[in-house]
């Protein structure tokens, strides 16, 4: 696994909004009744809790959110987040967290945990993370993370999600299931074309928390 980023500078949605370009009913209609279960579904943190970001460019704020209530039991809230990185400077209304790097130096001040940002070399690393316990935060991009589960014009852009499953099949392919902050469910199955295609776009950008 690749040494810690430096100089990061992902931002969490870009300025042209891409899950405003979603056609949302149809997507929650989807996502709502996805049963990762019933499909094979990997699940090392399935009871990893969801919370949503709403309107907000909040998705890794909560994505951190679920990672420390999964590690700790305690649901920390979103400011515990959120107000750090705007007294930092790394938070910007229109387009969430801009400094990846200083964000995961917040979740390194949290009672409890610790936090890791790698350049992983592949899959691999997130279901060793996921054996071993750690949450895992990723950012992917998010018009190949849905392309053609609504009327989703060509806006490609950050977005966080956490990882809540992740195993290889004996022919090779991976199946994933993760918590996204948009998503009214949690658990999201993933076929592991589409997830990596998305993951591989934004660098594999990972965050892994453990408890300390």
């Amino acid at each position: 696994m690749a040494s810690n980023l430096e100089n990061s500078d992902v931002r969490e949605i870009p300025e042209q909004n891409p899950t405003e370009q979603i056609d949302r009913s149809a997507l929650d209609a989807r996502l709502k009744h996805a049963k990762p279960l019933e499909v094979g579904a990997p699940d090392q943190m399935l009871d990893t809790p969801l919370r949503r970001q709403g309107a907000q460019p909040d998705c890794l704020l909560r994505s951190a959110q679920m990672a420390e209530e999964r590690q700790t039991g305690r649901n920390p809230g979103l400011d515990a987040y959120k107000q750090p990185a705007i007294e930092r400077g790394i938070y910007d209304p229109n387009g969430g967290v801009t400094d990846v790097n200083r964000f995961v130096d917040i979740i390194n001040e949290r009672p409890d945990v610790q936090a890791e940002l790698t350049e992983a070399d592949g899959p691999e690393d997130i279901k060793e993370a996921l054996d071993g316990g750690q949450s895992v935060i990723v950012c992917v991009d998010a018009y190949d993370l849905y392309k053609g589960l609504g009327n989703f014009e060509p806006a490609h852009g950050g977005h966080a999600i956490v990882v809540t499953g992740a195993d290889q099949a004996s022919d090779g392919s991976w199946q994933f299931a993760i918590n996204d902050p948009n998503a009214e469910a949690p658990n999201i199955p993933v076929d592991g074309s589409r997830f990596l295609q998305a993951w591989n776009a934004m660098h594999r950008l990972m965050i892994t928390v453990e408890k300390v």
